[in-house]
């Protein structure tokens, strides 16, 4: 899971503005199968473009089984409405 989500709102596609920061809070250490949905509400505005950055945990911390590899977010869906 990421440690959190940023979401960010363009009229141009070159210009971004963020409009909201979800942070995870989810424990590192729990290690049950989690689908967790990060939710959030941004005020009505114009827009045609949004960037979604994702924050991993860059190395994986040593108390875990795969300490020292690289750290990785899977999702299978984004959804704006």
């Amino acid at each position: 899971m990421p440690r959190a989500v940023d979401f960010e709102l363009s009229t141009d596609g070159t210009n971004f503005v963020p409009v909201l920061s979800l942070a995870n809070e989810v424990s590192d250490k729990d290690y049950a199968v989690i689908v967790k949905d990060l939710v959030g509400t941004v005020h009505p505005q114009p827009a045609r473009y949004v960037k979604m950055t994702a924050h991993n945990y860059g190395k994986i911390p040593p108390w875990h089984p795969g300490a020292g590899g690289d750290a990785f977010i899977f999702a299978d869906e984004i959804i704006i409405e």
